[in-house]
């Protein structure tokens, strides 16, 4: 449109003064300026070149020729670039900063999103102040359907994923990926999700999922059963791989468990393996010198009874251990002071000893065809009790010196002596012999003595009212008649 239009002409047949001339003048002014605004500003702003718009993107220019930041197409928008790869493409600018930055609310600015694409790619957000109506947050939503018409997310559907992706010398690779997906039919009152976690191993280009976070709050790693709380898949079957390893801050192991069922702890004591839901079975529990508690691979915990060595069934008892033979070559029980001296020892053969074995043990059962059945000792040399001892005798009370104090022979028709270390004479039950010592019956007073219920005849005590011994005869107290010595 050609601005010569607009400029008056004389005579103008509107133009009938000097007044209708200024109206004329302003309002073929208005006129031009609005040609201005509509048309010389709008085309100082045109693609580079000349047709129309087509597939291939150009630049806006301004009325010198020199490119804006805006290329388009009849498909694609480009800031930055005039080859934008996809609806919207922004190239971003060399140095720090933002590439993408929208501010969510102009009045107070207090909160913008920034895509940053300088060295690295990634997403802010930030919050100050403002009128509290949330936090920062990333939200998703994905629905079956359509956004017309949307149906409910069925199970095991794609909710979100958030992945990582370089290029590795021919092309982009995946290495990272966690997603999220449904762990049932949503309804309005089931919203069931699960979200796995995957990596790629070294030498591979395979995503494996190492963790999950299960739909009813478990976590489990290397797509192990979700069984408990925490599971656990390890990466093989025998001692090589680890399935759990615990370290200090230092670096020190505490705790592994070894694919092949042994539990080591602080690379010293290995074991226990759990075998059953309700049984416990151990496996080379053992300390680092092979020392202390030994448990083969037959033990059993069941049922609050501890059973060692039985393999299938408890013994009935709290704690049952089964021996590995009958004889004094194999030992049930044996229990060592730090020192490695036997504190307690029971042999298969039934040898039960306290302490070391033999003579000098504080309680020591001997077998039948050994040299005795028992032995106790007191501290020291003192306190000695033998049953059955090297020399014959049923029981022997010595002081541990070699001076024994009673013997008791002959079971089970006793013969008991005392002060002499062989047996009573045949005839006697009781034989007391001593050069300094007499026999004291027991003593009482009269009231004492009377209250004695059902005396029996031959009952002896000495009365400390009359100073005499009495005995019972014919049913009767009599005082024994001694003439003074």
């Amino acid at each position: 449109m050609a601005l010569e239009r607009f400029i008056p002409k004389s005579p103008d047949p509107f133009i009938r003064n000097s007044q209708d001339f200024e109206v004329a003048k302003f309002g073929h002014l208005n006129t031009i300026i609005e040609y201005i605004n509509s048309y010389v500003v709008t085309d100082s702003l045109q693609l580079a070149g000349s047709g129309p718009i087509t597939s291939t993107a150009r630049y806006i220019t301004d009325a010198t020729g020199v490119n804006s930041a805006i290329s388009i197409s009849t498909i694609r928008v480009g800031i930055g670039t005039n080859t934008p790869s996809s609806e919207l493409h922004i190239d971003g600018h060399s140095g720090f900063g933002a590439s993408l930055k929208i501010t969510t609310n102009k009045v107070n600015s207090v909160a913008y999103v920034q895509m940053i694409s300088d060295y690295v790619t990634g997403f802010e957000q930030y919050q100050y102040g403002g009128p509290g109506w949330g936090w920062p947050n990333w939200t998703t939503n994905r629905s079956g359907g359509t956004a017309a018409a949307p149906t409910t997310a069925p199970n095991n559907y794609g909710l979100n994923e958030y992945a990582i992706w370089s290029y590795d010398g021919t092309g982009n690779g995946q290495g990272y990926a966690m997603i999220t997906r449904t762990s049932e039919t949503w309804t309005s009152t089931a919203h069931g999700i699960y979200t796995t976690f995957s990596t790629v191993a070294t030498g591979s280009t395979s995503l494996v999922e190492r963790m999950r976070f299960s739909a009813n709050g478990n976590i489990t790693f290397n797509n192990a059963s979700d069984i408990a709380k925490v599971s656990i898949k390890g990466s093989g079957s025998t001692l090589a791989t680890n399935s759990l390893h615990i370290q200090n801050s230092a670096g020190t192991t505490q705790l592994y468990m070894r694919d092949d069922g042994v539990m080591v702890f602080s690379n010293q004591v290995q074991g226990p393996l759990l075998r059953a839901s309700s049984n416990l079975a151990c496996s080379n529990f053992q300390t680092q010198n092979y020392a202390g508690l030994w448990m083969s691979v037959d033990d059993l915990v069941n049922v609050g009874n501890v059973t060692i060595g039985n393999g299938t069934t408890t013994l009935g008892a709290r704690v049952g251990i089964k021996g590995s033979g009958s004889t004094s070559a194999t030992t049930s029980l044996l229990v060592q002071n730090s020192a490695g001296t036997s504190a307690l020892t029971i042999r298969d053969d039934g040898n039960t000893s306290i302490g070391a074995a033999g003579i000098n043990a504080r309680l020591n059962f001997i077998n039948t065809n050994g040299s005795g059945a028992a032995y106790i000792a007191g501290s020291g040399n003192g306190g000695v009790v033998e049953f059955n001892s090297s020399s014959g005798a049923g029981i022997r009370f010595s002081d541990g010196y070699g001076n024994t104090n009673m013997f008791v022979a002959g079971l089970p028709t006793p013969s008991v002596s005392m002060g002499k270390t062989t047996a009573a004479v045949a005839s006697a039950l009781l034989e007391m012999e001593s050069t300094t010592k007499g026999f004291l019956p027991p003593r009482m007073t009269t009231a004492q003595r009377v209250a004695i219920a059902s005396p029996v005849n031959g009952l002896i005590v000495f009365d400390t009212d009359v100073q005499n011994l009495c005995y019972r005869r014919d049913g009767v107290w009599v005082q024994a008649t001694f003439a003074a010595v």
